[in-house]
């Protein structure tokens, strides 16, 4: 049986009766055919089983990623076998550290009373693996070139922080801003993401200036308490670490950083350069929008085995509708209007699948005196009522009455369409349709955003009830609503401001307006998922645009303009081509594609942090040098 089989309440007497039944057909009906069913189902909890069973997995490779990451650190950051400068213990330190930073985001974040997300669960980890590590290796070796006069362990150390501690501080800063900055933007997963990545960014920095200092302090003092106590092949294993370690430096100078700086590595440099440019321009709409659901569930779970047979087998398209929301029915032309939008969504053939199913041609007709149906249906006095009137009495039409029957003028088909306040005047009503069959990502958008077009197009010609008429309706349900005593989910910046103690001002009336639905809308129970992806390129942009916003700034004031914008284009000229080269995978691998969506995005938001983290090291080391250019960039690399 496919599904997680641990902490999970299957149906056992289900599954008993249907092993009792295959035992019984088994004995009793051996020469009988059996005709082999599969049923793939999706139940509340799928889900939910799903994401228990992946983030078991995820939580192995966590573990031994990090595993392999102290193994690593212990022995690049020491002279390995040389069992005195090993720095195993240091190596552990350092992890824990990472693994202390991490903790203290998300509890950070759970202590604001957010959720942490599957995606913030599976790449905060590896970020701040990635920045801690770096920042070990630099204070580690900005220790080690301190000049040996110097015997002072705190003397070395506080050299060794005088010299890395302004790059370091720098990184943090750029990377915390440009992830809090994050936090504006419109996408929930995209929000969660930024407060813990920023957050463990900025405890990372404390623990790696105190603990991993103090650390690095400890053990040079137990280096240099043993040192003359070593013995002669100890001093000869040191003696060949540290040859091997120094090898690797002259080989770099002579080679690597010649190639690299050679006039025609500069021109090939830039032509790669352009070319990748250019397809990160290609992607911004060439890469799909979506996520296909099995690309994020777990191979052959039942809940992937469902989404495999509804692909392929799935013949019926999702139930949507229009809402009208205190629109003025009163007014002929905002009858004709609504009439108008059911057309337009008859027209698209490629998303909808009529008929329409439309209030509106029924009642006009019902309100119609001196027809033939006049008799029947009560048309002459029903036109003397107002229109709320006119509409109670229309949703009671029975199916089976001859006004329905034989004039087709039927109501009661309406009634769950129409709704009511306590005084009776019609707030809100709606049409019902059906979308086609729609099987892939790019199908579901374009169902969302098509019927949303034929909205838009209608929407500044309904006028609404005036604003006393839409107020003394809300009373009631207000009243009710203060009783209740639910509270409204509150912004990132409310719940800051309620923490310090801050009284935000009384919203504008216009401002209130904006959070309330318009005037006439689509809906469809898909388009609650569908919805980000009509804007996810925009808040890409604008996250990464005020995230690069946030470097310069910092990096001016720490550093020189001119570096901060460098450091600004190479941070973005690494998320742009990054993009790029994720539609460039797609054309060339194809399978499952790489699809534009709330996880791309937070792995590119993240390549931003890594940017940041690189580009500054390289920048500030080269302000630190002496000579021309080219001579502060070689040493620099170097």
């Amino acid at each position: 049986m496919s599904g997680p089989e641990t902490d999970l309440n299957y149906n056992w007497v289900l599954i008993q009766e249907l092993r009792d039944f295959m035992d019984k057909w088994n004995s009793e009906f051996k020469n009988e055919p059996i005709i082999p069913m599969k049923a793939d189902y999706l139940a509340e909890r799928s889900i939910q089983d799903n994401i228990v069973l992946e983030s078991s997995q995820n939580s192995l490779i966590v573990v031994i990623s990090y595993a392999m990451m102290f193994l690593y650190v212990s022995i690049a950051i020491g002279f390995f076998p040389n069992k005195i400068h090993m720095k195993f213990g240091l190596g552990a330190v350092g992890i824990l550290v990472v693994i202390f930073s991490l903790f203290g985001g998300i509890g950070l974040t759970f202590y604001w009373n957010e959720k942490l997300t599957m995606i913030s669960a599976e790449v905060v980890p590896f970020l701040i693996l990635a920045i801690g590590v770096d920042n070990m290796f630099l204070i580690s070796r900005a220790e080690r070139e301190i000049p040996e006069s110097i015997t002072s362990v705190e003397e070395r150390i506080g050299f060794a922080m005088k010299e890395i501690g302004p790059s370091i501080f720098t990184a943090a800063l750029c990377e915390s801003l440009a992830f809090f900055i994050g936090l504006a933007t419109d996408v929930p997963a995209l929000q969660n993401f930024c407060l813990v990545a920023g957050l463990g960014v900025v405890v990372d920095f404390f623990l790696q200036m105190t603990i991993f200092v103090g650390a690095l302090a400890i053990d040079n003092k137990r280096i240099w308490l043993v040192a003359p106590t070593l013995s002669a092949a100890a001093t000869r294993s040191l003696s060949l670490s540290l040859a091997a370690r120094s090898a690797c430096a002259p080989a770099t100078k002579s080679t690597a950083v010649p190639v690299l700086f050679n006039p025609v590595t500069k021109i090939a440099i830039m032509g790669i350069t352009a070319c990748f440019v250019i397809i990160g321009g290609m992607s911004c709409e060439k890469l799909l929008l979506g996520l296909n659901q099995n690309v994020s569930l777990v191979e052959n779970s039942d809940t992937y085995d469902y989404f495999e047979t509804l692909y392929l087998y799935g013949e019926a398209g999702p139930p949507a509708y229009i809402v009208f929301k205190d629109v003025d029915y009163t007014n002929t032309e905002n009858l004709s209007n609504m009439n108008l939008i059911a057309s337009e969504l008859a027209s698209l053939n490629d998303t909808v699948l009529a008929p329409i199913y439309s209030w509106v041609g029924a009642f006009q007709n019902y309100i119609k005196p001196r027809e033939v149906w006049d008799e029947a249906c009560g048309s002459s006095e029903v036109s003397t009522l107002g229109f709320d009137q006119q509409m109670a009495r229309f949703v009671q039409i029975k199916i089976e009455s001859d006004c329905c029957q034989s004039y087709g003028v039927c109501g009661e088909q309406y009634a769950q369409d129409v709704i009511f306040d306590d005084t009776g005047r019609v707030t809100t009503s709606r049409f019902r349709f059906q979308h086609q069959v729609q099987k892939t990502q790019e199908d579901y958008i374009k169902g969302l955003v098509e019927t949303r077009k034929a909205c838009d197009m209608y929407i500044d010609l309904l006028t609404t009830y005036p604003e006393s008429v839409i107020d003394s309706g809300k009373l009631e349900s207000q009243r009710f609503a203060i009783q209740m005593d639910v509270p409204a989910p509150a912004s990132y910046m409310r719940k800051f401001t309620n923490y310090m103690g801050i009284t935000e001002p009384q919203m504008l009336k216009a401002e209130e307006k904006e959070d309330e639905a318009p005037s006439v809308f689509s809906y469809s129970l898909y388009y609650v998922y569908y919805d980000q992806y009509t804007y996810i390129r925009g808040v890409l942009f604008q996250n990464v645009f005020l995230a690069l916003g946030a470097i310069i700034v910092t990096m001016q004031v720490l550093a020189s303009l001119g570096t901060a914008l460098i450091v600004a284009i190479c941070v973005f000229l690494t998320f742009f081509e990054l993009m790029g080269l994720c539609w460039l995978f797609n054309v060339v691998i194809g399978g499952y594609p790489i699809e534009m969506n709330a996880v791309l995005v937070v792995n590119l938001v993240t390549s931003i942090g890594f940017g940041v983290e690189f580009c500054n090291h390289i920048a500030m080391n080269f302000m630190r040098q002496q000579g021309n250019r080219e001579q502060r960039a070689i040493k620099a690399m170097n």
